[in-house]
């Protein structure tokens, strides 16, 4: 059961509501509309393939790698000559890495995809190889060009560091101006790995050090979370295009932002569970069984 307390005023603002639970949901009202929040918030489902058709010609990411197909031209790879390519390694680095494929602890054959996009014509594929109980290891971009007949896919460039994209498929590479992007750590660095596939060149923008993790604010911002040197977490907004950041939160006791805006961050430690109103510093502490729902202009805190 789910005992229903108000929507937390932590939020400027905000416009008179009227709350109720119904068939397993939250249903908000105000201004004459109603918001349903489920209780039970579905996860999405992961991807097993990502597909690109232009001109009849497709290119297709899935459990066999990535296949391009032009009618009956068809051809799948797992890019296995990447690794112990000297267009993205030095002799000492192949040597390394063939050592450590046959030793069982990494594989030729790219494990994973990071990111995709379209650009016009052209299919970008972020492909990973990843280290059992290591992570990833190697992130290199792929372009397919769909105007031409019998495409192939071209490992074109090896970024530096890595992104934090997660399970089989995850969508990490970010459509920036003339730019394709990817959020990196780089040993203990982080920032944004670009690519121009007009030019086809590469760099990488450092932001800064000990990146615990982000989130996607929009289509060009991010929040972000640094770990300290205090072991506090340092945490800010930073505008892609610009590269403007602000840091909007230091505390041990940071452990996420709620989803949308107003930002709402809940804190836990040891003593206490709370949710703070970012900007106005406002705070509602939680009870031990608490649970908590984001809804548009306010938050949720029920019993169950």
């Amino acid at each position: 059961m789910i005992t229903l307390l108000p929507v937390l005023c932590l939020l400027q603002s905000a416009p008179p509501y009227q709350l109720s639970y119904r068939a397993g949901a939250f249903v908000v009202r105000r201004n004459g509309s109603a918001e349903i929040i489920p209780i039970e918030i579905p996860k999405p489902k992961p991807l097993n393939h990502v597909a690109f058709n232009r001109h009849g010609r497709w290119a297709v990411w899935d459990k066999r790698g990535l296949t391009v197909r032009d009618g009956k031209f068809t051809l799948t790879t797992r890019f296995e000559a990447v690794t112990s390519s000297p267009r993205f390694f030095t002799a000492d680095e192949i040597w390394s890495n063939l050592a450590l494929i046959r030793s069982g602890r990494r594989k030729r054959q790219a494990t994973s995809l990071a990111g995709f996009q379209l650009v016009k014509d052209q299919a970008y594929f972020l492909v990973r190889w990843m280290e059992p109980q290591v992570g990833p290891w190697l992130e290199v971009l792929v372009r397919v060009d769909l105007t031409t007949k019998r495409p192939e896919a071209k490992a074109v460039e090896r970024l530096e560091g890595t992104s934090f994209a997660e399970g089989f498929i995850d969508d990490r590479l970010i459509p920036l101006g003339d730019h394709l992007a990817v959020v990196a750590k780089s040993q203990s660095r982080w920032g944004l790995a670009l690519f121009r596939p007009s030019t086809q060149a590469s760099a990488f923008v450092p932001e800064g050090e000990n990146l615990h993790g982000y989130k996607m604010l929009g289509q060009t911002e991010i929040a972000f979370a640094e770990t300290t040197r205090a072991g506090s977490k340092r945490v800010g907004l930073l505008d892609l295009t610009t590269r403007k950041s602000r840091e909007i939160l230091e505390s041990r006791d940071f452990d996420h932002l709620l989803p949308g805006r107003p930002l709402v961050a809940q804190m836990n430690s040891p003593r206490r569970r709370a949710l703070r109103t970012i900007g106005s510093g406002a705070e509602l502490i939680l009870d031990q069984g608490n649970s908590v729902w984001r809804s548009q202009g306010g938050v949720i805190v029920g019993n169950s």
